[in-house]
């Protein structure tokens, strides 16, 4: 499709590596904001610092983040991504510009904090036109905090500007999100603004939301593969999510993981 060759993305260290490249920090400074990825496992970041995918200093930044990233179906997991002078947008990608995808991916536990926008994807887009598309993607077990009560937190994604239509959010869901009550624009799927379609989300906070973008659900709907039964387009045994239902290997919410079990009504 005229993308780069992606990085094959197997451990903790290739992620950073792709990070690092995207944000000019290899090749003797050049960054290769197009850079596309497939993650060929789940990837552990415990114990790592996490500079965003994108690491942005303002909305007029020129290091968006503008590739395709494929999860294939794997997760991100143990993220901590903490704030800084230049670091406007938080999640694990920062800021996300032009034709960027992210599809097929999970991130779960994950501590964020940005003053700009702070999502477990992202940290949310460029105020210019985009076609930036998220889809089949989950966020699970999120914290979440834009300190000083500055702009927008989203258990998803801070807050998306500029996006087309036919573009934005979908199939996708966020679980079990909390956010700081100090956030000015808070949303348990999305801080700010955004194009959703087929989107769930349950939160497990106090803190009211300012944006309730998402089809907001109970930790029983999603328990229960109802969630997964609809993302899946309410068709049986759909084969893009799944969740084992039952037992002790019981999933608490869908995932993109062959091996769990199909849903049916």
């Amino acid at each position: 499709d005229g993308s780069p060759s992606p990085f094959w993305t197997t451990n903790a260290v290739a992620a950073w590596w792709f990070a690092r490249s995207v944000n000019g920090e290899n090749y003797g400074g050049h960054a290769q904001h197009d850079a596309c990825a497939v993650l060929a496992a789940d990837i552990d970041l415990e114990n790592i610092e996490w500079t965003p995918v994108g690491n942005v200093s303002s909305h007029s930044s020129d290091s968006f983040y503008t590739g395709i990233f494929d999860g294939n179906g794997h997760t991100v997991s143990n993220l901590k991504v903490s704030s800084s002078l230049n670091r406007f947008f938080g999640g694990l990608f920062g800021g996300l510009d032009g034709n960027a995808t992210i599809k097929n991916l999970g991130v779960v536990n994950a501590e964020i904090t940005a003053f700009g926008g702070a999502g477990a994807i992202a940290g949310g887009t460029t105020l210019e036109e985009n076609t930036v598309t998220i889809t089949h993607c989950y966020a699970a077990n999120v914290v979440l905090a834009a300190p000083g009560g500055n702009y927008n937190a989203g258990g998803f994604i801070g807050g998306m500007w500029g996006t087309k239509s036919e573009c934005g959010i979908s199939n996708s869901f966020a679980y079990n999100i909390s956010i700081s009550s100090d956030t000015m624009n808070r949303g348990y799927f999305v801080g700010y603004s955004a194009i959703v379609r087929n989107s769930y989300c349950y939160y497990n906070s106090a803190v009211n939301a300012t944006e309730t973008t998402g089809i907001t659900a109970t930790a029983d709907e999603f328990s229960s593969g109802k969630i997964a039964y609809l993302l899946n387009g309410s068709v049986d045994h759909g084969s893009d999510w799944y969740q084992t239902l039952g037992g002790e290997s019981s999933d608490l919410y869908p995932v993109l993981d062959s091996t769990h079990g199909k849903v049916f009504r």
